[in-house]
């Protein structure tokens, strides 16, 4: 499922963290002055990789920023039969104080093991 691994820097990024980057041949997108520009980080992604889907396997910071902006149109989740306690990082752990994000089941399959996996459209004002 991985192929191509790829860094995206800001163009603070300072000068001896790209050397290592190119010391090592990651291959990294330059976008945004002080932080990285996650929309036009996207465009270029499709336009050099012609990606136009992208997993994120991330915590809940990043996945805060790309809802935030607007740049999320699915969200996939597979529900494990395990719950675990205190001190766990969630997913969604800011999104929505500021407005809650609606979705629409597009998909529900259970999987081996009584595992759930569920695919939803996150609903836009557009789509009322």
């Amino acid at each position: 499922m991985c192929r191509d691994a790829f860094v995206l820097v800001s163009a603070s990024t300072p000068e001896d963290y790209l050397e290592y980057l190119k010391e090592r041949n990651y291959d990294f997108i330059v976008t945004g002055e002080e932080h990285v520009d996650l929309r036009e980080a996207l465009e270029v992604l499709n336009k050099k990789y012609k990606a136009r889907t992208v997993l994120l396997d991330s915590r809940s910071g990043l996945n805060e920023a790309l809802l935030g902006q607007d740049l999320v149109d699915e969200i996939s989740l597979i529900m494990l039969t395990l719950l675990i306690g205190k001190e766990v990082d969630t997913l969604f752990a800011n999104i929505g104080k500021k407005k809650p994000i609606e979705l629409e089941l597009l998909k529900c399959e259970k999987l081996e093991k009584d595992n759930v996996w569920l695919i939803y459209k996150l609903k836009r004002s557009s789509d009322k």
